[in-house]
């Protein structure tokens, strides 16, 4: 198998994949409480048809189709091969989701099927080119249908107290993604990225993310961890100590972590 990439992501180029895979699905199944009651307040409905673009292991499109379009026909549309294939096998069974191989640029995969509803969770923090992708879900969509991405902005992380090297750490993190054709404050531009892209009625919601509401453990493998990978070798090692430093800060009941998350949609 190949796996194609398109941004500053690729599964199956990490040192530890199966750790990326249940980082993955955990990151999946934690956050789906959370994003759960935005995508109905954005418009989600049981009887659409509904795709989820970058669907990773389809942990959250498998979610979405059990609690929210149990009505209607949810697909899950993943780059990476070996992804495609653990959705697969996940999530099987006459009640599943379909998965289908593609790409958010080039979504042939989709066929002529036109969508009332589009999804894209963590993809745009990966693109190069956010336009061409939002160009490509308009032509996806039904008039009237509305895409809902949720993404960061790292510009709105804080960790205190101070951790000596974190910030660093993190400039560097952020500059390697950037220099893969990434962006980790992609979060407050989507709004504008979908007016140019001729998308109306913008819909915006920040969404606090802390260690109050998640658990040091869990907040630090959902919005840490993965920078790790962006780090050379010997970057990582100090890293790793400002992260041990984060959780026993976090234990010893000092430390406290937030960050954003942005959710922001618009209607063909």
């Amino acid at each position: 198998m190949t796996n194609r990439k398109l941004g500053s992501y690729s599964f199956g180029e990490f040192n530890d994949n199966e750790f990326e895979l249940s980082r993955l699905t955990r990151q999946a199944k934690i956050a789906w409480q959370i994003e759960k009651p935005y995508l109905l307040k954005h418009g989600l409905k049981s009887n659409h048809n509904m795709v989820d673009f970058a669907c990773g292991p389809g942990v959250v499109t498998n979610l979405i189709h059990q609690e929210i379009v149990t009505q209607g026909n949810v697909v899950g549309v993943e780059l990476n091969d070996t992804l495609h294939s653990v959705s697969i096998k996940m999530h099987s069974g006459p009640n599943a989701p379909s998965f289908l191989l593609g790409d958010v640029y080039e979504p042939r995969c989709l066929g002529s099927n036109e969508f009332d509803f589009a999804y894209a969770r963590f993809l745009f923090q990966h693109l190069s080119e956010p336009a061409r992708a939002l160009n490509a879900v308009y032509e996806k969509l039904k008039p009237g249908g509305r895409f809902a991405i949720l993404d960061v902005d790292d510009g709105l992380f804080s960790f205190t107290p101070e951790v000596q090297g974190l910030e660093e750490f993190l400039l560097k993190a952020n500059a390697s993604q950037a220099a893969l054709g990434g962006n980790r404050q992609i979060g407050r531009k989507l709004a504008e990225l979908l007016c140019q892209c001729g998308y109306k009625d913008i819909q915006i919601d920040v969404v606090p993310i802390s260690t109050v509401d998640l658990g040091g453990d869990d907040f630090i493998d959902i919005t840490t961890k993965f920078k790790l990978t962006l780090l050379s070798s010997d970057e990582q090692e100090i890293a790793k100590s400002v992260i041990k430093e984060m959780a026993s800060s976090i234990k010893d009941h000092n430390g406290f972590g937030v960050t954003y998350v942005f959710l922001v949609s618009g209607r063909k």
